[in-house]
């Protein structure tokens, strides 16, 4: 049984078309359109404009005395006591918040 000519160029032409396009996909840049972006603080025009001048860092360098808080839980290194980020501590839940929520202990502001 003899295939026509467009019954067999057909999966060839589309196995050719497949291929280059999945040439022309991977071999594309992917960051062409990325731009590098510095948080500032929104009246900061200067930085947001780009212009290059010179930033001024606020804020101070708070050095501590290294003591350990008092507070009774023990974290004592990096990941914790076995380096697993896993806390063994018998800590029970609260069982119910107050209508406000949870007292916030802590906020930083992380910016966009």
């Amino acid at each position: 049984m003899r295939q026509s000519t467009i019954a067999r160029t057909i999966p060839v032409g589309l196995a050719i078309v497949s291929v280059i396009l999945l040439y022309v996909w991977l071999s594309a840049d992917a960051a062409i359109d990325l731009t590098e972006r510095i948080p500032t603080a929104q009246d900061d025009i200067q930085a947001l404009q780009g212009n290059g001048g010179a930033v001024k860092i606020q804020g101070s360098l708070i050095q501590l005395d290294g003591t350990p808080s008092d507070l009774p839980s023990s974290w004592p290194r990096f990941r914790g006591a076995n380096f697993d980020a896993i806390s063994s501590e018998e800590i029970s839940p609260a069982r119910t918040w107050p209508t406000n929520g949870p007292e916030v202990m802590w906020s930083i502001d992380v910016g966009e």
